[in-house]
């Protein structure tokens, strides 16, 4: 028993140079859904039935962006080593379009791979597959 008590862990805050510039590598390569709340700020998320979503807003801070740790990072789960292999080559060809930063080689881990990338707003993503959903089967009895 906790000594406040909370409902859901509803969000995360990401700082994000330019929202406009940032919304588009979340759409269109990320595949997040965007929705924009201000002129400098935006909500990200993707949907799932099978848990609450958890979203994170985007907070347009300009030139006072500071890096993020590659120890604090986002990750996106995926259905398939081959899905994390395609992430892959996919952001190779569109690194110069989105401002990819850093793309780090495609790391095996036991049944499961990983993909880390860097954004243009210095933000660090993990795209993933397990073999067994350790998360799901954490928060899912």
């Amino acid at each position: 028993m906790s000594i406040v008590r909370t409902d859901i862990l509803s969000h995360g805050t990401l700082d994000v140079r330019d929202a406009d510039v940032s919304a588009k590598f979340y759409t269109e390569f990320l595949g997040l859904e965007v929705r924009r709340n201000s002129s400098r700020s935006m909500w990200i998320l993707k949907k799932s039935e099978q848990r609450r979503d958890l979203f994170l807003v985007c907070v347009g801070v300009g030139e006072k962006l500071k890096p993020q740790s590659r120890v604090n990072r986002y990750i996106l789960d995926f259905a398939s080593k081959e899905e994390i292999i395609r992430a892959y080559e996919l952001a190779h060809e569109y690194q110069d379009t989105y401002q990819i930063s850093a793309i780090e080689p495609v790391a095996e881990e036991g049944d499961g791979c990983s993909l880390i990338l860097q954004d243009l707003d210095q933000n660090w993503w993990e795209l993933k597959f397990q073999a067994c959903a350790t998360f799901e089967s954490a928060f899912n009895p």
